[in-house]
């Protein structure tokens, strides 16, 4: 047995709480070990203190307040959500941002924004396009 192990169970060693074999075993190591027997010791004083303190009686007020002062949660049922998104689709604001994403959507992938360009064989096999003006201007012969 090592210290780590022997200083993880000594408050269970003094409240009688290992099993025969590791109170054994906690023994064994504290006969040997100084420096353990000095926190067995440490470890009893602290533990007498902890038992001689008075148990503090909580304010009358105390359940109260923890009461009123904690937040009242209001459940979110199906309708209610439905409300709350159907006065958000209603509002102009949203009108306007459909329209305008439908308007950029439509501008940017539009087919006949695009011509065919031919860069040679592919990998694929298929033509790639690009994107082009959607007004050509004709030079003057």
């Amino acid at each position: 047995m090592n210290c780590t192990y022997c200083e993880d169970r000594l408050s269970d060693y003094l409240e009688g709480a290992l099993d025969a074999v590791e109170r054994g075993l906690v023994e064994e190591h504290l006969k040997s070990c100084l420096v353990c027997n000095e926190l067995l010791d440490g470890v009893r004083t602290v533990m007498h203190w902890g038992k001689d303190l008075p148990a503090q009686l909580p304010a009358p007020w105390l359940a109260s307040r923890i009461v009123s002062n904690t937040p009242h949660v209001i459940r979110v049922t199906w309708r209610d959500w439905m409300v709350g998104v159907w006065k958000n689709v209603c509002e102009p604001r949203f009108a306007l941002a459909v329209l305008t994403s439908t308007l950029m959507l439509g501008w940017m992938g539009s087919p006949a924004l695009m011509e065919p360009v031919d860069r040679g064989p592919s990998p694929s096999g298929a033509g790639t396009r690009r994107p082009v003006s959607p007004v050509t201007v004709k030079k003057p012969a």
